[in-house]
């Protein structure tokens, strides 16, 4: 099923090479290429996978098509949180200035992620519960 989702599966898979080559060739940068390979490789993926995991089992997966704006949102949060994270790494002097940012861009991130599949997982089902009051 086509979707930006899937640009972003793809996306992290050629990350994880690239932090990890930086990594290989540039040791003082050590920290901030690792960074690229868990927040643009494995948190990127992690989101992304389990994103069409909650749509497609949660009866929305004609949402998975679409570029929705919280897939939108959680791609550049993500994007904005690897490149504090490697500025972080670059200017150690001023490392809370890059630090904040880059938490709270990941932590938004995860907001956005978490309210594409929200409004369905939280709106009442219409018969559900009369069957279930019925069933006591």
């Amino acid at each position: 099923m086509p979707g930006l989702h899937r640009w972003f599966i793809w996306t992290s898979v050629w990350l994880l090479p690239l932090g990890y080559v930086l990594a290989a060739f540039q040791p003082a940068l050590r920290s901030a290429a690792l960074h690229v390979v868990f927040i643009g490789s494995f948190a990127l993926m992690a989101l992304s996978v389990s994103l069409h995991v909650a749509l497609s089992h949660g009866g929305r997966p004609e949402r998975l098509g679409q570029w929705s704006w919280q897939t939108r949102t959680m791609g550049l949060l993500l994007l904005a949180a690897v490149v504090f994270r490697v500025l972080a790494g670059l200017d150690a002097e001023h490392l809370a200035r890059w630090l904040g940012p880059s938490a709270g861009s990941f932590l938004l991130a995860t907001v956005a992620w978490a309210s594409a599949p929200a409004p369905r997982n939280f709106r009442r089902r219409s018969g559900a519960g009369k069957e279930a009051a019925a069933d006591r």
